[in-house]
């Protein structure tokens, strides 16, 4: 009797000690993993209110209106970094040694937490160097480029504008031909609309036939602070509290499913008893 009651007690240290072990190594792993996941959410979505084609516009570069194809670039960059007011200089040196324009920003947060967003045009012929470069400046955590072709569009505004020159010529002769006072006042709203119309166009075009390429960088950096680590004693209290009331648990779990195999087995005897009484009567 003496022996299975320390067999017992030896069963339930081993179980405790197990489940205090478990506990111990599983709060470590998830410190770990908390840590690993706050300094890889260095990317967040941002979209820019207009069109980016932000591209600067090159010395000297003529380009032929004629239907060459047009594309724009657009990278969007996620990064981590704890060091975060040296990293946001350093990608504004980038901005400045590149000959690109910053045409958004925003950054939001408090010291510890702050996220800066920047909306970034660059020349085509330094937006593959631009990002090699951005990506040294701190933890990358996203990077996608989509190219997108634009002829279509290109070619569809120049197709508009044509339409709109020939509607100003004929308000125009319209205009000349003479006809009473309110005939030619309505020419000329007709043909002042038409006017605002081609100035709003020629803007747009006059971005398409100075470049080929319009590229844009969307730029997130995040500040990542190091979450401090819980203190050894703190974790092992945790771990003890914890296995001593799941062995508990466990203790009582085992105690009433005893229980219940001995009413059952009670039960069943006296059911045995009962039946051969009957028997043999």
């Amino acid at each position: 009797m003496r022996k299975e009651i320390w067999r017992g007690a030896i069963f339930a240290c081993a179980v405790l000690a197990a489940l205090f072990i478990g506990k111990l190594i599983s709060s470590e792993h998830t410190a770990s993993s908390h840590r690993s996941s706050y300094l890889g959410s260095g990317y967040g979505s941002f979209s820019i209110s207009r069109k980016n084609y932000a591209s600067q516009k090159q010395a000297g570069a003529k380009i032929s209106a004629a239907d060459t194809q047009k594309y724009e670039k657009v990278a969007t960059i996620g990064q981590s970094t704890r060091d975060f007011d040296a990293d946001r200089a350093k990608i504004k040196n980038l901005i400045s040694s590149s000959s690109a324009l910053t045409q958004y920003e925003q950054q939001q947060g408090l010291s510890g937490r702050r996220i800066l967003q920047l909306g970034i045009g660059v020349p085509p012929s330094r937006f593959d160097t631009f990002i090699a470069d951005a990506r040294k400046i701190a933890k990358l955590t996203y990077l996608a480029i989509i190219k997108t072709d634009k002829t279509n569009e290109y070619r569809q505004l120049r197709a508009k504008k044509e339409t709109l020159e020939k509607t100003r010529k004929a308000l125009a002769d319209m205009a000349a031909s003479g006809g009473s006072v309110d005939e030619r006042l309505k020419v000329q709203a007709q043909l002042t609309v038409v006017e605002e119309k081609l100035q709003d166009l020629g803007v747009t075009l006059g971005d398409f036939n100075s470049e080929n390429e319009f590229c844009t960088v969307k730029l997130t950096l995040s500040e990542a602070r190091t979450p401090v680590r819980p203190l050894l004693r703190s974790r092992i209290f945790h771990a003890l509290t914890w296995s001593i009331k799941y062995f508990l648990f466990l203790a009582a779990g085992f105690a009433l499913a005893a229980l219940g195999l001995w009413l059952a087995t009670l039960a069943v005897g006296g059911l045995a008893k009962s039946w051969k009484r009957i028997a043999s009567e």
